[in-house]
């Protein structure tokens, strides 16, 4: 499974120093959603929800990975200034990446719910409970009160390479 995540995000971007931070965010953005969308639409994860609602649900967890992975990451390493201009630009990505996907749609209230229970999650429990937690919170199931020992192991592996994926991608853009 670990190759399937590394590979599939092998992207010819260019040299980085030329590359548009908008484009290599909204690409890292998209593939750790559409990642998502796959490894949860496994038959074990159980998720029986329509494609959209997967995209919808998947797309907010891959910005909260991206945010994380921002503020986790360079939060002591740059200025507070460019912390908050990279999270305007996630932001930004974020909007648009919905919007393409799911024009004509009101959603604030429900990314903000969500992004805010995934900050929870995060902050109050510990590593590899968050993770199994937050795989729960995107699909609607209990897994961990289900103690469904092959999604909870699942989860615990990809949701943390995600957050390097995520880490890498900014990387390409913020220089500390």
């Amino acid at each position: 499974m670990l190759k399937k995540i590394k590979g599939l995000f092998k992207r010819n971007i260019g040299d980085s120093k030329d590359a548009d931070p908008f484009i290599i965010f909204s690409s890292c953005m998209w593939d750790i959603c559409t990642f998502l969308v796959k490894h949860f639409s496994a038959e074990y994860y159980k998720w029986n929800e329509k494609e959209g609602v997967k995209t919808f649900e998947c797309l907010i967890l891959s910005k909260f990975l991206m945010d994380h992975a921002l503020i986790t990451t360079f939060h002591e390493k740059i200025e507070e200034v460019r912390v908050e201009f990279y999270l305007k630009m996630l932001e930004s990505v974020f909007e648009s990446l919905l919007n393409r996907t799911f024009p004509n749609m009101e959603y604030s209230d429900i990314v903000r719910n969500r992004l805010a229970l995934y900050s929870n999650i995060m902050s109050e429990n510990p590593h590899p409970r968050c993770w199994q937690l937050i795989a729960g919170l995107c699909t609607g199931i209990d897994y961990y009160s289900q103690k469904d020992l092959f999604t909870l192991n699942s989860s615990a592996v990809v949701l943390p390479r995600l957050l390097i994926h995520a880490q890498d991608s900014l990387k390409l853009i913020i220089k500390e």
